[in-house]
């Protein structure tokens, strides 16, 4: 796709939401426990076996992800006048 559209990126990520307003206590200890999954060697193997890797961090450092490509597939979308029709 890159040879196509230089510059073009586009990446799968799997990630976990909670609901609004979820207590600090709950969401860190879920992202500690999904962390000490990721970094099983065996969780790690199955998942290299299926052609991913696991990334792992904190609730901000997703955040950030989220924020990032919604911020790119927004322009792109206004960008290119994509619509819903």
């Amino acid at each position: 796709m890159a040879d196509t559209v230089p510059g073009f990126e586009s990446v799968t990520w799997f990630g976990v939401f909670g609901p609004r307003g979820m207590p600090a206590e709950a969401v860190n200890r879920l992202n500690s426990e999904i962390n000490a999954v990721l970094k099983s060697p065996e969780f790690q193997q199955r998942l290299r076996t299926l052609g991913y890797d696991a990334a792992g961090g904190t609730p901000a450092d997703f955040a950030r992800v989220v924020q990032n490509d919604r911020e790119k597939w927004a322009k792109l979308i206004r960008e290119r006048k994509i619509t819903i029709d």
